[in-house]
């Protein structure tokens, strides 16, 4: 199993962002609603609960192609029963995945050990040819990845997660990203993956 190396492009945004300290910037979501993506330092905080914390959520470059990727850690070492990752930023959500059968990584170097983490890739991103219209905004983009976490005992945990795109990453990624848009059904490829 390949082991891949990533640069997350939406942790840039620390480098452009014009406030730092602690703050929350409203993202307008599906239903009409608003919600609030805190910043630490210029860099979304990581959303968690007393289960579930987010590890990783959004596009990675891996030279010269891209991926989304998501991840989530079992803070209680419980494996979900379900894991669903849309974007709600806006006034509709695009879903992304839906494992219904989902399962831990492994560590090649410790495979007896649990790692207690699930892990999601989409892509490479440039075959899919997927390239979403908030590209072409000029301006900055604040994107809202909802976590839909069902339980092993059949709760269902909600976490938003928040990431921001830069205008210059924005500019990188038209370029990279081809201009058609696949069908839904061709949008998303499970890829399998090692822990880092």
């Amino acid at each position: 199993m390949k082991r891949l190396s990533f640069v997350l492009l939406g942790a840039l945004a620390g480098c452009t962002m014009p406030q730092y300290g602690t703050y929350n910037h409203p993202v307008d979501i599906v239903g009409g609603e608003t919600f609030n993506v805190a910043f630490n330092e210029g860099r979304p905080v990581l959303a968690e609960d007393d289960d579930f914390r987010v590890g990783v959520a959004g596009l990675k470059l891996v030279n010269p192609d891209v991926y989304l990727v998501f991840s989530l850690y079992s803070k209680k070492g419980t494996l979900p029963r379900r894991v669903t990752v849309e974007d709600v930023a806006g006034s509709a959500a695009e879903l992304f995945v839906d494992d219904r059968h989902p399962k831990f990584i492994v560590n090649p170097l410790k495979p007896s050990s649990e790692t207690k983490t699930w892990v999601w890739q989409m892509g490479p991103l440039v075959r899919t040819r997927w390239r979403p219209t908030w590209l072409h905004d000029p301006d900055e983009s604040v994107r809202v990845y909802r976590f839909t976490v069902v339980t092993g005992d059949g709760r269902e945990v909600v976490l938003n997660q928040g990431m921001s795109y830069p205008a210059p990453v924005k500019q990188y990624l038209l370029k990279t990203l081809p201009e058609a848009t696949p069908k839904k059904s061709d949008s998303a490829e499970e890829v399998p993956m090692t822990a880092e």
